[in-house]
């Protein structure tokens, strides 16, 4: 019976594991090089399969949490132990494809034997897709800045990616293990080859390809100084009090004064954003701060400002309700050129920690208008991590999406090519605008139209022209159904890798019994 006899002998075997670790810091965040995110993986498997399984796995571990310890620095907002811990789990969790790779791959013939790496990769990330973090550090999205490549999440998500950008690792193992014999990995480096070439030129085809219809010249505002963030620590101290209900007749006083400030400043510069020719303007996430009392004042002035000077203004607001158990409604506020209020929309998927156990949660139903401008949506930050939830855009034939969005450094980037994920994936306008982080317009394409670094521009307003047509997309239609067919594809390997071990077993048996 043909099979890979593991651990393989490889004199150079740690040198693989160490070259892993140097790698992965640039699989991510800052440092990242997207042509090594599918480098790294190679090394880890080889390592991973010059080893026996305990002493492989136990030594990868390490390895795995420090690369990780690193580039997660200040991405992830877990304060404390919280975060060693987290760390820990994560690389505990990520090399499980690889630890199922060396047990399943030397019960699998040839080629059969490459697909469970890769299949267990889409499996796993689908499988956390499903939890409270949504797609966050997908492999994916390391791949952003290729948008050639990144026109195959049209016809598949961000599924059919991630295989492209894993498979090779276990064919460049396999052929390793052939001794790189050009004879023996020709057939599936050429197709592995039609592929790529395929994908890249289903990319350049469509992005030669103007997107119909008009376009709409849109505004994102973000507050030069966010009221909730960002404060003295004296004002920081006072807007805690605030929310926990402890401040008193003064300090709601000066707590009104600091909102208010921050609001007629937003309030002004839309008005002159309007005015020099915008139709549609949006604040950044939560940067209009302002009590549950004084809500129903300040969306009446939004009212008169759209009505004054016809637009459409999306007035994202942090509302405070002082002692309440939940005391934040993170929303948007849609305000049409009539004054009417064409949407509220409360934020569905606040980020777990702080923000989730402060947030009124919203119905997770994606709010649409129609416009003379086509139909436009809107979600709030880290909703669009969420793939299957955004997916109701194109459910709902969404043209524009508008996603305030508030963010940190270390993940201004990459949460923000997350957002231009969804715009391919589901062939919509993106239009988002950010404080303390990267403000963008693209269009279906996922082609930037316009972009402002907050912390550069001093949050300066971004000015673009938006497509006002989308594009429909396979995806949108067929979902995750190649995520599904992953799942299924990487149990039918395990169950045929049983059954071979269990009948090489037996074949041992025989031998022995002959002998």
């Amino acid at each position: 019976m043909e099979r890979q006899i593991y651990p393989i002998r490889d004199r150079r075997s740690w040198l693989w594991l160490g070259l892993s670790g140097v790698l992965g810091l640039f699989t991510f965040g800052a440092w990242l090089v997207p042509g090594l995110a599918w480098v790294a993986p190679i090394f880890t498997l080889r390592f991973l399969r010059t080893q026996p399984v305990l002493r492989g796995f136990a030594a990868a571990l390490p390895v795995a949490a420090a690369t990780l310890a690193v580039i997660l620095r200040g991405a992830v907002p877990i304060p404390g132990v919280g975060y060693p811990i987290f760390i820990a789990v994560t690389a505990v969790v990520g090399l499980l494809p690889y630890l199922l790779d060396r047990l399943l791959a030397p019960r699998l013939p040839g080629l059969a034997a490459t697909l469970v790496f890769p299949l267990a990769v889409m499996s796993l990330e689908f499988l956390n897709a499903q939890g409270e973090w949504g797609t966050w550090g997908s492999t994916a999205y390391t791949q952003a800045s290729n948008l050639p490549l990144s026109q195959l999440i049209a016809l598949t998500g961000i599924w059919g990616l991630i295989f492209l950008m894993t498979w090779p690792a276990a064919l460049v193992c396999w052929a390793w293990e052939q001794g790189w014999s050009w004879r023996r990995v020709r057939g599936p480096a050429l197709f592995y080859g039609a592929l790529v070439a395929l994908a890249l030129g289903y990319g350049y085809t469509r992005l030669a390809t103007p997107p119909p219809g008009a376009t709409v010249r849109v505004a994102a505002i973000p507050a030069e100084r966010p009221a909730l963030i960002n404060q003295s620590e004296a004002e920081d101290a006072l807007v805690e009090r605030v929310i926990a209900g402890e401040a008193g007749a003064e300090e709601l006083a000066a707590a009104r004064a600091l909102f208010e400030a921050s609001n007629a400043r937003l309030l002004e510069r839309s008005a002159n954003e309007a005015a020099a020719g915008a139709q549609i303007v949006f604040w950044a996430e939560g940067n209009a701060a302002v009590l549950k009392d004084d809500e129903a004042a300040l969306i009446a002035r939004g009212q008169a400002l759209a009505r004054e000077r016809s637009v459409y203004l999306g007035m994202a607001l942090g509302v405070l309700t002082p002692g309440a158990e939940r005391p934040l409604e993170n929303k948007i506020v849609l305000v049409t050129p009539e004054g009417e209020v064409g949407f509220e929309y409360l934020k569905a998927f606040p980020v777990p920690g702080g923000e989730a156990a402060a947030s009124v949660l919203g119905p997770a139903e994606l709010p649409t208008l129609d416009t003379p401008f086509g139909r436009i949506g809107a979600a709030i930050c880290f909703d669009m991590d969420h793939h299957a939830y955004i997916r109701q855009a194109s459910e709902q034939g969404v043209d524009m999406l508008f996603a305030p969005a508030n963010t940190w450094p270390e993940v201004a980037r990459t949460h923000a090519d997350m957002a231009r994920t969804r715009a391919i994936e589901n062939g919509f306008s993106l239009l988002r605008p950010a404080s303390n982080g990267l403000a963008i317009a693209a269009d279906p394409y996922g082609r930037l139209l316009g972009q402002s670094d907050f912390w550069q521009t001093g949050g300066a307003t971004l000015v673009a022209s938006v497509p006002v047509a989308r594009i429909p997309t396979l995806y949108g239609h067929i979902g995750d159904a190649l995520a599904y067919g992953a799942v299924a594809g990487l149990a039918g390997l395990v169950c045929w890798g049983l059954v071979r071990g269990l009948r090489l077993r037996g074949s041992l048996r025989q031998e022995r019994s002959a002998t």
